[in-house]
C-alpha cells in the first residue's frame, strides 16, 4: 500500500531544505519529493517571463497550478 507523507511547518521551519531528510531513506532514493512552495515559485516566475504581471491573478494561477499538481500526483 503506497503511503504518503506530510511535513508542515510554520514559514521558515526548513522544511524544504531538511524537510526530506525526515523521510526513510528508500522514499528518499526512489521518489519525488513534492514541494509546493518551489512549485510555486516555478510558475510564478514562468508567468512573470510569459507577461502576466497583475499579482492577484498570478497568485491565483500559481495556487491553482499547485494544488491540481497535488491532487494529481495523491
Amino acid at each position: 500500500m503506497p503511503s504518503l507523507y506530510i511535513i508542515t511547518g510554520s514559514n521558515g521551519a526548513g522544511k524544504s531544505t531538511i524537510g526530506p531528510d525526515y523521510l526513510p531513506q528508500s522514499v528518499q532514493e526512489s521518489c519525488n519529493v513534492f514541494d509546493g512552495d518551489k512549485l510555486f515559485l516555478e510558475k510564478q516566475r514562468d508567468l512573470w517571463k510569459s507577461g502576466i504581471t497583475a499579482h492577484k491573478e498570478a497568485k491565483k494561477i500559481e495556487f491553482t497550478f499547485v494544488e491540481e499538481t497535488f491532487d494529481s500526483l495523491v
